[in-house]
């Protein structure tokens, strides 16, 4: 069987009780008119393109967020909110598929349709057929015409949770890979933890402000952002907390003369950054865990000072 065609929206009802909603309050409360902005748009984006669901990849956040003139991580973070409160659903249906829908999208739409399919002798004159692995409504709340059926020619059908359950897993799921962490222990790449959406430049930044006595990453290549996905894919670290422990580690920064070869890309080697996250190079006790620079001239005349 074909994939049914494409059944888009032009426009879609607008709930006019829509800005005395609690959710929409806390979103604005949150983000301002920004938040509300992000989430029309996403509404619009999902009825214009497959009409209860679009695909949601590095680009779709990228392009957002330079149409609003935002971060990434601002968008992400107005993202994670709306569905922390169920306003949207990501699904992921395969390694490179995550989709954005909600029941009360799917909702709209299934009126939509209705209103606008004729009937013949009370039957609707065509069926629209929606993906069972996306569709969150349950079999008693889909009517005609909508008819449910797995789309063949695609990934195996994942188990479609209702959109409370589905948010509790992805929470559940980034929880465990942080209790993870804490333990040492990696998340293996093909857990099932939100996609790594990241603000590369973001990451870099907070790198090269931490660890000052390591070289500077300069830019974001394409091979750097496959690493900080995978990087992210398996630990969902605290970036913070692991650049200022290899900040603190006298080995990494080449300060105890032994090895000088730590830089950006050699940490973002996963085998690497899971050594760092458990502790093989922490400081040895009777080293000095800690590192001031004084404002002393060096006696061999060094630029940097004396560390203490």
């Amino acid at each position: 069987m074909s994939r049914p065609k494409k059944e888009n929206l032009d426009y879609f009802p607008f709930d006019t009780d829509f800005f005395i909603d609690t959710k929409i309050k806390i979103l604005k409360a949150k983000f301002g008119a920004d938040g509300i902005a992000v989430y029309l748009y996403i509404l619009c984006e999902i009825y214009r393109d497959k009409g209860y669901y679009t695909e949601c990849d590095e680009d779709f956040v990228l392009v957002m967020s330079d149409y609003f003139r935002f971060s990434e991580n601002k968008t992400m973070q107005i993202l994670e909110y709306l569905f922390s409160r169920s306003l949207l659903v990501k699904s992921k249906l395969s390694e490179s598929v995550t989709v954005i829908t909600a029941k009360s999208v799917q909702r709209r739409y299934q009126a939509a349709k209705k209103a606008s399919i004729k009937k013949e002798k009370g039957i609707f004159a065509r069926e629209v057929i929606v993906d069972e692995r996306i569709w969150l409504l349950k079999k008693e709340e889909t009517e005609p015409p909508i008819k449910v059926q797995l789309f063949e020619g695609l990934p195996e059908k994942n188990e479609n949770l209702p959109e409370e359950n589905n948010n509790k897993s992805m929470e559940k799921s980034l929880k465990e890979s942080k209790v993870k962490e804490r333990k040492g222990e990696s998340v293996p790449a093909d857990a099932d933890t939100p996609s790594p959406f990241a603000d590369y430049q973001a990451i870099i930044d907070l790198f090269n402000k931490i660890c000052t006595s390591l070289p500077k990453a300069q830019n974001v290549s394409d091979k750097r952002k496959k690493q900080i996905r995978s990087i992210i894919r398996q630990f969902n670290p605290d970036f913070k907390s692991v650049f200022e422990k290899i900040e603190k580690s006298d080995f990494l920064t080449g300060r105890n003369g032994k090895w000088n070869g730590c830089g950006f890309d050699w940490i973002m080697n996963p085998s690497n950054f899971v050594k760092i996250i458990e502790g093989n190079y922490d400081n040895k006790e009777g080293n000095h865990a800690e590192h001031k620079r004084t404002d002393e001239q060096d006696p061999q005349g060094g630029k940097y000072g004396t560390y203490l």
